[in-house]
Parts: C-alpha cells; structure tokens; sequence
C-alpha cells in the first residue's frame, strides 16, 4: 500500500496453529485478532480495496464456521466458491458468519473446475477447485469497474459488488450477496457515484462460449461514449475473436471447446 497498490488480490488463509497443532479458537476470527486481518484491515483503512479467500474449509467442519484469516477482516471483500454448474456453493467453500456475527462472504465466484495454468508442464490448461480461483475473478472484475469510475473509493467499489451480486436482496453466511455480476456492478457503481453509466459492448465467441450460461448482455452497440473490441481482439491464447458490435454478447468462460 506504501508503493500506491489500490488493489489486493489474496488467495491465501489461515485457520490452524502450527504451535498448537489445532485450528485457532472461533473468538479469534473476529478480524481483529490475527496479525494478517489487521494488515489488511489497515490497507481498507487507506483506500485500498483488499479481496480475500474464503477458505476451503468447510468438508472437514460440519455445519460450523469456517472463515479463514484474513478473510474475517471488516471493510474488505471475501470471496466463496460456486459450484461448476453455479447452481449453489461449491462443497468445500468456507462459511460465515465472523466470530463477532459479521455476515461472510460477501460476494463469491466460479470455484469449482475452473480453467488454470498447468504448472506442472510447460504449457497447458487444467481445471482446479477453490476460493482461491474465485478470488482474482472478483478481483478482475472489481479493478475493472474501478477503472470505469476511477474517482470512486475502495468502499465504494465495494459496496458495488455486494449490491449487484445475484443475492443482494437476500444475502446469507453462506455465499453471502451471490455470484459476482460484473456489467451489473458497474452500472451499481455509477449510480452510487450518481454518475451516467458506462456502456460496454464486446464478444467472445465460438471456441470459448460457454456451456452453460452464453447468456446475452446487449443487442446493440449505438449509445454514446460506448467501448468495443475492434475486429483484431486476441483470448488468452492469442487467437483471434471475432467481435460483431451490431450483437454484441458477452459469456462467463468456463472450459475451453476445441478450436
């Protein structure tokens, strides 16, 4: 935070004491207690949005709390894991409340068979399963609102994901306001800021639409200000997508299909 970071992605936890051989005592996941939620709950108090894993507790705990640190820290955003189908919470994935019956998550993401880099080889794509692959989504998502509002606080920002996440109207301990939206976090955003919207139009087509939602965001690319991809748009491979601005459609990737 010294060096300017505004944004922190972590995908990392911790509920067991090595000295001890045990998990910490409930009372000490307040976000108050253990050494890493208080640095990051120093970095939220200068305005730097800090986003952490839930944990993957929650097989081995019953129906019991299982927020890791620093996840229990206030003002930030902890992130549990959706299943692959998004039908409900991954298994695995941590559940709140904090020990002072704060409300955690407070947003989550796709957790389960999610598309990885293969480090185990030079090259090549694998599935893997955690908070920690749903975290640097939300927090992809959160940068990228941040930079169409770069006047908004962390806290702002924020509160834009929580609002805009398919529970928000009922949020719970257990995936606490939903799966992250991100066109609807950024229109929650400017309406925080009482700013106009910004419109956004791009496609990501043929070999990576996904499988199960290839879900339509806009029809059409005539409002003022708008952004697209120009025809040259690469993946994340460098193969060319094609873009069509007049039906544009935007897909949550998933597994990649065969060229």
């Amino acid at each position: 935070v010294e060096k300017g970071a505004q944004l922190i992605s972590l995908s990392v936890g911790y509920r067991f004491d090595f000295d001890e051989a045990s998990d910490y005592p409930n009372e000490w996941l307040d976000g108050r207690t253990r050494p890493l939620s208080l640095a990051v709950l120093g970095a939220a108090r200068r305005n730097c949005l800090v986003i952490a894993a839930m944990g993957n507790e929650q097989n081995n705990h019953g129906p019991m709390a299982t927020v890791v640190s620093p996840a229990d820290a206030d003002s930030i955003i902890s992130v549990g894991a959706y299943n692959s189908s998004l039908t409900g919470r991954a298994s695995f994935s941590s559940i709140g409340p904090s020990a002072d019956q704060r409300l955690k998550p407070e947003i989550s993401g796709p957790g389960q068979s999610v598309p990885i880099a293969n480090t185990f080889v030079d090259s090549g794509v694998t599935d893997g399963d955690g908070t920690s692959f749903a975290t640097p989504m939300v927090a992809g998502i959160a940068a990228l609102i941040w930079q169409s509002q770069p006047t908004a606080s962390a806290q702002q920002v924020r509160q834009a994901i929580m609002l805009s996440g398919t529970l928000a109207a009922k949020p719970n301990d257990s995936l606490g306001y939903g799966l992250v939206q991100s066109v609807k976090a950024m229109d929650q955003l400017s309406k925080i800021l009482g700013m106009p919207g910004v419109f956004i139009s791009y496609a990501w087509r043929g070999i990576y639409a996904d499988e199960y939602t290839r879900k339509a965001i806009s029809k059409t690319n005539r409002k003022k200000n708008s952004i697209s991809l120009g025809e040259q748009a690469k993946d994340f491979l460098g193969r060319s997508v094609s873009t069509d601005n007049e039906q544009s459609q935007i897909y949550l990737l998933r597994k990649p299909l065969s060229p």
